[in-house]
């Protein structure tokens, strides 16, 4: 699919990792660094360290404005973004244990790109309201889009397929001293013998949780869920072979322009919610300033300092300003 963004609608920006002077000078870098270290798991330095065009500013104004005007779109958006950098996480983490026996990744790896399916499919229904900015509007076309791929549907169907025939999946645990026995639905004897470690077995009966250890012929502890699943393979061979071709097929199926997206959803959010922290602690309004076109002037009302208002909003006294334009220059001076 194409490239697309919550940040621009244009060419892509060139964002800077470090701060310019400017930002510094304003002492801005300050509020900066505590929200992208609050956002730890997102990536937004590079958003807040880059200056952009009028363009630009617009565009991000507009996704703003419906941000503010909907506290709810707000919340379904901070949870879709949540939602898939966590699900990439631990993708990346399956990718990484290599301590887990293939079923086991397999059988995460499936609940992973469910979560996906429906993460996509929810933030594309939750978009279903009135929007103003063509960001917005363009990121649910996105969803539509991602969701009208062959691989997509394909991937949906095979995820339905395989949680129809994991539901199919029925068997007992038989507990008794040193063992447990596997029984399948289908027969009348348990088919399988499992031993346990005596240590670990108390262990289980303490905790009553199916998470123990066992002691295979090799010497070397496996967990009793991984041997579970591993045997069952012999009852239901199709569905565990199907389950290995979609970890197989679908490794690269989550589309990374979302992840792009969600760090981006965060930069907007965080800074609402810190203006809103600020709004709350020193009693200040938060506008988004309008640009008017041919009429040649600068009117601000009860401007105040950021840095100040966040950090000591006791002390803080707001200013007006107004400039026509036989006065194109503006000194400021002064911590306010």
């Amino acid at each position: 699919m194409e490239d697309f963004s919550l940040l621009a609608d244009h060419a892509a920006i060139n964002y800077f990792d470090k701060p310019p002077a400017c930002i510094h000078d304003l002492n801005l870098d300050q509020i900066f660094k505590e929200i992208i270290a609050n956002k730890g798991e997102f990536e937004l330095a590079s958003f807040f360290y880059t200056l952009v065009y009028e363009q630009t500013v617009l565009y991000r104004q507009a996704v703003m404005r419906d941000l503010l005007g909907n506290e709810i779109l707000a919340k379904d958006l901070d949870l879709f973004a949540k939602t898939m950098v966590r699900l990439n996480q631990r993708r990346l983490n399956l990718d990484r244990a290599d301590e887990f026996v293939p079923v086991i990744k397999q059988a995460d790896f499936l609940e992973i790109m469910q979560t996906y399916v429906k993460t996509v499919a929810t933030a594309e229904r939750n978009l279903e309201v009135p929007i103003k900015s063509s960001g917005l509007r363009d990121f649910q076309k996105y969803l539509v889009k991602l969701q009208q791929q062959t691989q997509f549907r394909k991937m949906k169907a095979e995820i339905a397929a395989l949680q129809a025939g994991i539901k199919q999946v029925k068997y007992q645990l038989l507990f008794s001293v040193g063992e447990v026995r596997i029984k399948d639905k289908g027969h009348s004897q348990p088919q399988l013998v499992l031993p346990l470690v005596q240590k670990d077995f108390s262990a289980l009966a303490q905790d009553s949780q199916l998470s123990t250890a066992m002691e295979p012929e090799n010497n070397r502890s496996v967990d009793i869920e991984e041997r579970f699943l591993t045997n069952l393979e012999h009852y239901y061979p199709q569905m565990f072979k199907q389950l290995a071709e979609f970890y197989n097929e679908f490794q690269t199926a989550m589309d990374q322009t979302l992840l792009v997206i969600s760090n981006e959803i965060e930069f907007y959010l965080s800074w609402l919610e810190e203006m809103r922290q600020i709004q709350q602690t020193t009693g200040l309004s938060f506008y988004l300033p309008e640009l008017i076109y041919n009429q040649n002037q600068i009117q601000m009302k009860a401007i105040y300092d950021l840095v100040l208002a966040a950090h000591s909003p006791n002390k803080i006294v707001t200013n007006d300003y107004q400039a026509k334009a036989n006065c194109p220059l503006v000194v400021i001076t002064g911590p306010n």
